[in-house]
């Protein structure tokens, strides 16, 4: 109860203060929590077995940053208009979908 009131009150925030709390989150998870760090070294190196070391730890720190990045974006929803969130999306092929409904069947949409 206590994270979703942090969440809420985080939702507020403007945007660019959030990207920057998700850059101290992923430094957080990454440094200094090392969060799940053997599991993602694990899957990187049996993911891409012809990279360097190097390369392996530049694809683990992006890791980290699309997850800070993510968990951001989940508590910025919270508070967006229907408006705004549409226009982060490109949507192909609604009018299919519109078609299916409008025969009365039913859609489930993925993504």
């Amino acid at each position: 109860m206590f994270f979703v009131f942090i969440a809420r009150c985080l939702a507020f925030l403007p945007e660019k203060v959030l990207y920057k709390l998700a850059d101290i989150l992923s430094c957080v998870l990454e440094k200094i929590v090392g969060y799940r760090k053997q599991t993602i070294a694990k899957n990187i190196a049996l993911a891409f077995p012809e990279k360097s070391v190097s390369e392996r730890v530049a694809i683990a720190h992006g890791f980290y940053r699309h997850l800070a990045d993510v968990a951001i974006e989940i508590i910025m929803l919270s508070r967006m208009r229907p408006e705004s969130l549409l226009r982060r999306f490109d949507i192909q092929g609604a009018e299919i979908v519109n078609e299916i409904m409008r025969q009365g069947r039913s859609v489930i949409l993925l993504s």
